[in-house]
C-alpha cells in the first residue's frame, strides 16, 4: 500500500524500518508521491551557476520547514521515472554480483554506468529520506537518524 503522508514517512525513518534496498526504494517512491500529491512550495535557487538546485518548503503543519538543496541534475522528481530507474539499477546490481569484474564486458553495462542513472537512483533515495528528516521538529535528531539510516 502506498502511504504518502509526511507523518507516515517520518515514522518509517524514526522507527528504522528501512533495512534493505527495496525498503529504501519504497520510502523514496512514497516521498516522491507525497511531493506530487501535496505540491509543497518548490523553490529554485537564485539564477546563478547553481540554478539547478531546488528546495521544497513544507506547509504550515510542518512550520514551513525547508528541505536540503536538491540537485535537479540528479534528483528524479517523478515516481514513475524513479521506479523504472530503480528496476534497471537492481538488474545492474544482480549482473554485477553474478559477473563481478567482467560485468563491463556485458552488453549495455558500460552504457548504463556512463548514463549516470546509477548515481541518480542512489542520490534520489538518499536525498528523499534526507528531506523527510528535514521535516522533523528537532534538526539535531534528524541528522542523527539520517546518519545511521544511510
Amino acid at each position: 500500500m502506498i502511504e504518502n503522508s509526511l507523518a507516515h514517512l517520518q515514522k518509517v525513518v524514526r522507527n528504522k524500518t528501512i533495512v534493505n534496498l527495496n525498503d529504501y526504494a519504497l520510502a523514496c517512491r512514497d516521498f516522491l508521491i507525497f511531493l506530487q500529491t501535496t505540491s509543497p512550495t518548490r523553490i529554485v535557487a537564485r539564477p546563478t551557476r547553481n540554478s539547478h538546485y531546488i528546495f521544497y518548503q513544507y506547509g504550515n503543519s510542518y512550520e514551513h520547514r525547508i528541505t536540503r538543496p536538491l540537485n535537479t541534475r540528479l534528483f528524479m522528481e517523478m515516481p514513475s521515472e524513479f521506479e523504472r530507474a530503480f528496476e534497471r539499477f537492481m538488474t545492474f546490481l544482480a549482473d554485477l554480483k553474478q559477473h563481478q569484474e567482467t560485468v563491463l564486458e556485458r552488453k549495455g553495462a558500460r552504457e548504463y554506468i556512463e548514463s549516470n542513472e546509477l548515481n541518480k537512483v542512489v542520490y534520489t533515495m538518499q536525498q528523499s529520506l534526507g528531506c523527510v528528516g528535514d521535516s522533523f521538529e528537532n534538526s539535531n535528531q534528524a541528522r542523527k537518524i539520517m546518519g545511521t539510516t544511510f
